[in-house]
């Protein structure tokens, strides 16, 4: 059978098709990111309960069959009218012509009422209406569905003639499995027998409204599925709901990302075009969609496949150009438990001891309410950052639930050159609202200025505004180099060292630069410098910053190393003193404790006789190479007091 051609007729209010097209704005996206994005985000948000939703995507090229059936079946009513509007005269002329198809299952489909002028009670859904029918709707307060705003505008971008097919699978209210399919297209504005049209057309099926006929329905029933397995090459199994949609004429130069930095070329052979385009998304699911995949080897949250085969991180982390991810699954991970307890500490021995990792929660001072947690793993700097799908030196921005990537936030000003880090960001889950709010249509930032809601816009610039500080207090502060005898007297130190430019730190803490030939050695009846490299020392303290929700606390990042490998039991005392201006330091005796956070293979342990004022370090050695000779920990000290670090044994 073939549908029925609805074109819409400009009416006070209307909104025309070429308005339609521009609701996204000037995304930061490409097409093709953003249309797999937008499916993604509407797959995941139609998820089934207790299930794991599974989204797909391939491209192919039309054979005569499908081409015949869209052009007889779905298109062929009205089609000398409309398809100089839509550009569809042009797809069947064309030997040429590709598909950009989508699809999830595992989802609730688009259930609800089929006409847009029919009433629903709060919370009942409104798929099929909202994103076939309105523009601008979404689903909040309505249960579990996409939410089909503007951003499906997105794939009507991706085809030479704006035209796409839906195709769902869903229960109906007694249970059963039942069928829709109808198409859509955004054509240009235009005036035929003495009327005014917006250039938005569906095919379908005809019906009455309450005013009488001519009212667009979707095609139903056992005709649906029939015409939808003709159309769509992912079909619905026996039980199955879900949505499938089809970008009729997809635009091998979208499908390709071609650019003017590769003069747009577009490769001749199909086959080139369809693989390039698989290779293209799957970049774009690796990008945008990794934390939904086995982030956690095999606990991933969605099934996700390019051209019918798994994208599965554990099989493409090695590739050269998704250099990163293993950071970025580690941070996420850790976010997760932060999230979870509420809190900043996570055990260390979790990590791979490459990377050096650092944890913030964002909490609002006025109230120690919790905004989100970031997490920051660095490692060595990398120069060779070329043709890498995960920017370095970024924090990666995503929603609480949803964990779909906003964007990757590059913060300027930081003293962050020597090193390569990567880090993630994630609002708390009473937050969340105030994040999706901030978000474009296109979802690709936050911007708390668009959001009307103060609260919401408070929220949301806390949040960033705490991301670029705690990132600052951990790039913008120089390593402070010590050694392993008592530091004396503030004063005398001076003294002693004008030569090496003795700087005081913000906070607490003394900045002293040695050269790179040796290591300072003073001891407390020292006259000059000693070049002799103790057995340990302690090679630098880094003033880390304010604590995020202690502000009368500041935290300090210590490095120690031995000249030979670390023996296992081995076991090492910190001492930490107040320098004052007399020969002798005061003990730091404080209620809170220090707060540790200590590197890998190290533990803490309790002598009989325990000093407040120092640190007991036992070396384990557990799942750490023997001849490693480094070490560190992260403490908490009290703030506006000048610190001495020293080694006792």
């Amino acid at each position: 059978m073939s549908l029925n051609w609805f074109p819409l007729p400009k009416n006070t209010g209307s909104i025309s098709a070429r308005g339609a097209s521009r609701t996204l704005g000037r995304p930061n996206l490409s097409p093709l990111a953003l249309v797999t994005r937008e499916m993604a985000q509407n797959s995941w948000d139609a998820r089934l309960e207790g299930h794991m939703p599974e989204f797909g995507c391939l491209v192919r090229r039309a054979d005569s069959g499908v081409l015949n059936t869209l052009r007889n079946e779905v298109f062929a009513s009205g089609f000398e009218i409309h398809s100089k509007y839509t550009g569809l005269d042009q797809t069947f002329n064309r030997s040429d012509i590709y598909f950009l198809e989508f699809w999830d299952r595992g989802t609730v489909g688009l259930d609800g009422p089929e006409r847009p002028d029919e009433a629903v009670e709060e919370g009942e859904s409104q798929n099929f209406v909202n994103l076939t029918m309105n523009l601008g709707s979404d689903n909040k307060g309505q249960g579990n569905g996409g939410s089909y705003g503007f951003g499906k505008t997105a794939a009507f971008n991706m085809s030479e003639s704006q035209s796409v097919i839906y195709w769902s699978a869903f229960k109906t209210k007694t249970g059963e499995i039942d069928y829709r399919l109808i198409a859509v297209a955004l054509g240009k504005e235009y005036t035929y027998d003495g009327r005014n049209y917006t250039g938005r057309h569906w095919w379908g099926c005809e019906g009455p409204t309450d005013k009488g006929p001519d009212n667009i329905l979707p095609l139903t029933g056992e005709p649906a599925r029939r015409l939808g397995e003709a159309i769509f090459s992912r079909h619905f199994n026996d039980g199955e709901t879900g949505t499938s949609i089809l970008i009729v004429d997809a635009k091998p130069a979208e499908l390709m990302e071609a650019s003017d930095n590769d003069d747009g070329k577009i490769p001749d052979e199909p086959g080139q075009i369809i693989d390039g385009s698989h290779a293209k998304i799957q970049n774009i699911v690796m990008r945008h969609l990794w934390p939904k995949l086995d982030v956690e080897d095999g606990h991933r949250s969605m099934d996700i496949s390019i051209n019918n085969k798994p994208v599965l991180i554990q099989e493409l982390k090695n590739n050269p150009e998704y250099k990163g991810i293993e950071q970025l699954c580690s941070a996420l991970i850790d976010v997760r438990k932060m999230a979870e307890i509420k809190r900043e500490n996570i055990d260390s021995e979790s990590f791979d001891g490459v990377f050096d990792y650092n944890s913030f929660v964002i909490k609002r001072a006025k109230d120690s309410y919790n905004i989100g947690y970031l997490r920051i793993a660095r490692s060595r700097y990398d120069n060779n950052a070329e043709g890498l799908i995960y920017p370095q030196n970024t924090v990666c921005l995503m929603r609480n639930e949803a964990e779909l990537v906003v964007q990757y936030l590059k913060v300027n000003g930081l003293d962050d050159s020597k090193a390569t880090w990567y880090g993630v960001f994630k609002p708390d889950l009473e937050t969340d609202v105030a994040f999706r709010e901030a978000e474009p249509p296109a979802h690709d930032e936050w911007n708390p200025s668009s959001l009307e809601n103060s609260e919401y816009k408070n929220i949301v610039r806390y949040a960033t505004s705490n991301i670029t500080k705690s990132l600052k207090s951990l790039f913008e502060s120089k390593d402070i180099k010590r050694d392993s005898g008592s530091l004396g007297s503030l004063s005398k130190i001076s003294q002693r060292l004008a030569r090496f430019n003795p700087i005081m730190s913000p906070g607490g803490g003394v900045n002293i630069e040695i050269p790179d030939d040796g290591i300072l050695s003073i001891g407390k009846n020292n006259s000059s410098v000693s070049r002799k490299k103790p057995m340990i020392s302690i090679d630098s303290v880094v003033m880390l910053g304010i604590h995020e929700y202690y502000p009368e606390y500041v935290r300090y990042f210590v490095n120690y190393s031995s000249i030979i490998p670390w023996q296992k039991g081995q076991k090492i005392c910190f001492k930490v003193s107040i320098a004052t201006g007399d020969e002798s330091p005061l003990k730091y005796q404080d209620s809170r404790g220090f707060e540790l956070i200590i590197s890998k293979g190290w533990r803490g342990y309790r002598p009989k006789v325990m000093d407040p004022g120092c640190i007991y370090l036992r070396w384990q050695g557990i799942g750490v190479p023997e001849n490693s000779d480094t070490g560190c920990f992260e403490i908490t000290l009290r703030k506006g007091m000048t610190y001495i670090f020293e080694v006792l044994g």
